[in-house]
């Protein structure tokens, strides 16, 4: 008995430890935000193994992946990074979520492709009738066979991409009430990463790699539960 109560204070613990830190680590996701919106600079993320997720700091690296403001100007998205630099190539990813119902999943997304060597927008909304099909700048095309890219410039420091809000426009959605996230990486997903993101993951929770605290102190935190009933049904005098 003596035991069991010591167990049960630990699991007491572990729920105010889990209270605690849930609300901290449970945001390291990237979460939406609206447009327009500002990055800081010189917060650009890194890692010397190639992963996506882990990194181990953060700093001023690589200016033209840093990006400092995303904003609607016209028919278009307008980018802005600290530096002008290639942003091409098999080891330039670049990634762009449109959450137009606010349920914090990407209803379109626009996608850096090397192979076809510009961005891709593409309609992602389950059941919609052009699920799937990728904008060109003027039309919605089927993508079962190609993906189609649609017209974007980048001077330098400015990555316009164009048409973004005719595309949603076409399909009864509007780009300024919808909210978004970016990332940006150069990385060969082996020996290094670099990345920046908007919303900053920082700010939201922190450097990405510790997502597996929400689920563990969510599970103790539902055995402690489990075993504070028992012992109550039980009539511990603990809990008395």
């Amino acid at each position: 008995m003596k035991f069991q109560r010591i167990y049960l204070r630990v699991f007491l613990t572990l729920i105010c430890i889990g209270l605690f830190i849930l609300p901290v680590f449970g945001l390291t996701y990237q979460t939406f935000t609206t447009f327009p919106a500002n990055d800081a600079a010189d917060d650009v993320s890194w890692n010397n193994t190639g992963s996506l997720e882990e990194f181990q700091g953060s700093g001023d690296y690589i200016d033209w992946i840093d990006i400092l403001s995303v904003n609607i100007t016209g028919n278009d998205i307008v980018i802005q990074f600290q530096g002008a630099g290639s942003r091409s190539g098999e080891n330039y990813t670049f990634g762009f979520s449109i959450d137009i119902d606010n349920d914090m999943s990407p209803d379109f997304v626009i996608l850096y492709s090397s192979s076809n060597g510009g961005y891709i927008l593409q309609n992602q909304i389950s059941g919609h009738a052009h699920l799937y099909y990728t904008w060109d700048g003027s039309t919605w095309q089927p993508s079962s066979l190609y993906l189609y890219t649609f017209p974007t410039t980048d001077s330098g420091t400015i990555l316009t991409l164009q048409t973004v809000v005719t595309a949603l426009n076409t399909e009864g959605y509007t780009l300024s009430s919808s909210k978004f996230r970016l990332y940006v990486f150069y990385t060969d997903e082996s020996t290094f990463s670099y990345g920046d993101f908007l919303p900053d993951l920082g700010s939201a929770g922190g450097i990405p790699g510790f997502h597996f605290l929400p689920t563990l102190f969510s599970i103790l935190t539902l055995l402690a539960l489990i075993t504070i009933y028992k012992s109550k049904k039980n009539n511990d005098p603990l809990f008395a």
